[in-house]
Protein backbone atom coordinates (compact mmCIF):
# COMPACT_ATOMS: atom_id res chain seq x y z
CA UNK A 1 0.00 0.00 0.00
CA UNK A 2 2.78 2.46 0.94
CA UNK A 3 5.51 0.92 -1.25
CA UNK A 4 7.04 3.47 -3.58
CA UNK A 5 4.44 6.12 -2.74
CA UNK A 6 4.49 9.39 -0.85
CA UNK A 7 2.97 8.78 2.59
CA UNK A 8 0.85 11.94 2.42
CA UNK A 9 -0.69 10.81 -0.89
CA UNK A 10 -1.48 7.38 0.54
CA UNK A 11 -3.04 8.92 3.64
CA UNK A 12 -5.13 11.31 1.59
CA UNK A 13 -6.52 8.41 -0.45
CA UNK A 14 -7.10 6.31 2.69
CA UNK A 15 -8.97 9.10 4.47
CA UNK A 16 -11.11 9.65 1.40
CA UNK A 17 -11.90 5.92 1.04
CA UNK A 18 -12.37 5.24 4.74
CA UNK A 19 -13.89 8.47 6.03
CA UNK A 20 -16.21 6.45 8.27
CA UNK A 21 -13.37 4.28 9.61
CA UNK A 22 -10.53 6.66 10.44
CA UNK A 23 -9.32 4.40 13.25
CA UNK A 24 -8.39 1.90 10.54
CA UNK A 25 -6.33 4.60 8.78
CA UNK A 26 -4.50 5.33 12.03
CA UNK A 27 -3.85 1.60 12.52
CA UNK A 28 -2.43 1.26 9.02
CA UNK A 29 -0.12 4.21 9.62
CA UNK A 30 1.08 2.80 12.92
CA UNK A 31 1.80 -0.55 11.33
CA UNK A 32 3.65 1.14 8.48
CA UNK A 33 5.77 3.21 10.86
CA UNK A 34 6.75 0.08 12.78
CA UNK A 35 7.60 -1.95 9.67
CA UNK A 36 11.38 -1.72 10.00
CA UNK A 37 11.35 -2.71 13.67
CA UNK A 38 9.05 -5.66 13.01
CA UNK A 39 11.08 -6.81 10.04
CA UNK A 40 14.31 -6.61 12.07
CA UNK A 41 12.74 -8.63 14.89
CA UNK A 42 11.64 -11.38 12.49
CA UNK A 43 15.07 -11.43 10.81
CA UNK A 44 16.75 -11.71 14.22
CA UNK A 45 14.53 -14.64 15.21
CA UNK A 46 15.14 -16.44 11.91
CA UNK A 47 18.90 -16.00 12.23
CA UNK A 48 18.80 -17.31 15.78
CA UNK A 49 16.81 -20.32 14.62
CA UNK A 50 19.34 -20.96 11.86
CA UNK A 51 22.19 -20.85 14.36
CA UNK A 52 20.79 -23.64 16.50
CA UNK A 53 22.95 -26.71 16.24
CA UNK A 54 21.87 -30.30 16.13
CA UNK A 55 24.03 -30.92 19.22
CA UNK A 56 21.81 -28.55 21.21
CA UNK A 57 18.45 -30.02 20.24
CA UNK A 58 19.18 -33.30 18.43
CA UNK A 59 17.32 -31.60 15.59
CA UNK A 60 16.07 -28.12 14.89
CA UNK A 61 12.48 -27.59 15.97
CA UNK A 62 10.97 -26.99 12.50
CA UNK A 63 7.25 -27.43 12.96
CA UNK A 64 4.58 -27.48 10.29
CA UNK A 65 3.40 -24.09 11.57
CA UNK A 66 6.88 -22.58 11.23
CA UNK A 67 7.29 -24.03 7.76
CA UNK A 68 3.92 -22.55 6.73
CA UNK A 69 4.90 -19.15 8.19
CA UNK A 70 8.18 -19.22 6.24
CA UNK A 71 6.32 -20.00 3.02
CA UNK A 72 3.98 -17.06 3.74
CA UNK A 73 6.96 -14.75 4.25
CA UNK A 74 8.49 -15.97 0.98
CA UNK A 75 5.31 -15.08 -0.90
CA UNK A 76 5.17 -11.43 0.23
CA UNK A 77 5.04 -8.94 -2.63
CA UNK A 78 7.32 -5.91 -2.82
CA UNK A 79 11.00 -5.13 -2.70
CA UNK A 80 10.79 -3.98 0.93
CA UNK A 81 10.28 -7.64 1.86
CA UNK A 82 13.42 -8.82 0.04
CA UNK A 83 15.48 -9.62 3.13
CA UNK A 84 12.59 -11.45 4.78
CA UNK A 85 11.98 -13.51 1.68
CA UNK A 86 15.63 -14.50 1.30
CA UNK A 87 16.19 -15.42 4.95
CA UNK A 88 12.88 -17.30 5.12
CA UNK A 89 13.65 -19.30 2.01
CA UNK A 90 17.20 -20.05 3.13
CA UNK A 91 16.01 -21.19 6.56
CA UNK A 92 13.32 -23.46 5.14
CA UNK A 93 15.57 -24.94 2.45
CA UNK A 94 18.35 -25.55 4.98
CA UNK A 95 15.91 -27.53 7.12
CA UNK A 96 14.69 -29.53 4.14
CA UNK A 97 18.27 -30.42 3.20
CA UNK A 98 19.03 -31.62 6.72
CA UNK A 99 15.98 -33.86 6.68
CA UNK A 100 17.04 -35.43 3.37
Amino acid sequence: MFAGKVQDDVNQALVKDKKDALAEVVGLNMAHSQFTNRQNAILFLLRQFASLTIAQFAERPMTDELSAALITLESLEGKEYGSLKIVSQTTRESEEQQLS
